[in-house]
């Protein structure tokens, strides 16, 4: 796997794809299935990268 550039190529490629997809086409659709609940989720929860302490809502 780590000797094959055409699927590290491809790898490339689909990630690139998805970071265009995903805020383009998803959120959006969540942002009118969720609202402002989804717009507080999204400004709180990182995209790629997993928090180091989970994020809990104010009104837990």
């Amino acid at each position: 796997m780590y000797q094959s550039w055409a699927l590290a190529a491809w790898g490339l490629l689909f990630f690139a794809a998805n970071a265009v997809y995903f805020p383009l086409s998803e959120e959006k659709g969540l942002e009118r299935r969720f609202g402002g609940d989804y717009r507080t989720y999204k400004a709180n929860v990182p995209r790629w990268f997993p928090r180091i302490r989970p994020w809990r809502p104010a009104d837990e």
